[in-house]
């Protein structure tokens, strides 16, 4: 007589994995960068607010490049929310954050986040590039910025540092 080992290695495979431990949850981080609105525009100068949209690739978790047609996706570490909004609340606050413009109605100019990510080739770095589109023009504004780690704190501190000087780009060539 012949036992079949099929239905008890099921049984054990599904022990095994009903008592495995839950996985740590994913930690966020918020890379809304401190600085001070665009000065320049007055009250009666209103300006459409910008449509924002992003690489339908960019999404919360940590964008990683390891090579240079390689990157790669770290869900253990997530933005505080997806780059087109986190690029889109800054560039509210540096255009309207202050007073110096208000938003006007209609059209806007159009920014394409591209770029949203760790380049981890070399040293450490965040890469920010948006591509503005306004009055049938394009405009690219990259910026990126050393880590001085490769800890996510210090990965998620550069980022903010490159969208700063991302948006501060954007800013200035939204300016009437």
């Amino acid at each position: 007589m012949t036992v079949n080992p099929a239905p008890a290695l099921a049984l054990l495979c599904a022990a095994c994995i009903a008592t495995a431990p839950p996985g740590l949850p994913p930690r966020c981080f918020d890379p809304a960068p401190a600085f001070a609105p665009v000065a320049g525009g007055s009250r009666s100068q209103p300006l459409p607010p910008p449509r924002v949209s992003a690489a339908p690739y960019l999404g919360q978790a940590f964008v990683l490049r390891i090579g240079p047609r390689e990157l790669q996706f770290d869900d253990r570490y997530r933005w505080s929310a997806r780059p087109e909004e986190l690029v889109s609340r800054s560039l509210d606050r540096a255009l309207f954050g202050n007073g110096a413009f208000t938003a006007g109605s209609g059209d806007g100019a159009h920014v394409y986040v591209e770029r949203f990510e760790l380049d981890l080739q070399g040293e450490p770095r965040a890469v920010v590039v948006l591509q503005l589109t306004a009055s049938g023009r394009s405009r690219e504004c990259a910026a990126s910025a050393p880590a001085a780690a490769r800890s996510p704190e210090a990965l998620a501190e550069a980022m903010a540092t490159a969208l700063q000087d991302a948006v501060q780009q954007l800013a200035a060539a939204l300016r009437p």
